[in-house]
């Protein structure tokens, strides 16, 4: 994947058509950029697995399922559930890096 440093509402983004992980150019801690940087790689890691259009399709469906249990598309979509689980589980691990 290519990363990207641009302004933005959100801590960072994948664009999965593109294989591009966005940053915002500036963080609050070391941990807060490192947690957005491994949920966007857990991402990456699904697109490549799934590849571009299975991953596109299965997000979707993700998302649909979360709204039509009443609940938000991007913030109970289990591919974000699932990104923050790895992000959590790996952060020790690079935290340790840096110090």
């Amino acid at each position: 994947s290519n990363v990207k440093f641009s302004s933005g509402a959100h801590k960072g983004d994948y664009n999965w058509k593109k294989d591009i992980i966005n940053l915002r150019p500036s963080y609050s801690s070391m941990k807060e950029f490192l947690m957005t940087v491994l949920h966007e790689i857990h991402h990456a890691l699904q697109r490549k697995k799934l590849g571009v259009n299975a991953y596109e399709k299965e997000y979707q469906k993700a998302g649909d399922l979360a709204v039509h249990q009443g609940r938000d598309f991007h913030d109970d979509n289990k591919f974000e559930e699932d990104a923050e689980k790895w992000a959590n589980k790996h952060i020790s691990i690079w935290m340790k890096k840096i110090k």
